[in-house]
């Protein structure tokens, strides 16, 4: 999907070949064939509720340790 950039900075969309199809990257609107690498920049929400004092993200710990029949302790 991507090609060779002159720029750290910049990241370009390759030219497909005949009989494929390459993403479109659209930014402010337009399509555009180079972009800052920022645009794949995900927030990702994390932290506990300010409500839960015993707040535990693992719920079920008594599975088998690597599919074993025995449980785990």
């Amino acid at each position: 999907m991507f090609g060779d950039s002159d720029s750290r900075k910049k990241m370009i969309v390759r030219t497909p070949d005949e009989n494929e199809m390459v993403p479109s990257i659209i930014t402010k609107g337009k399509n555009v064939k180079e972009f800052e690498p920022d645009f794949f920049i995900v927030s990702v929400a994390h932290g506990q509720p300010a409500h839960g004092n015993d707040y535990n993200i693992l719920k079920l710990y008594e599975f088998p340790i690597a599919n074993r029949d025995s449980p785990a302790t």
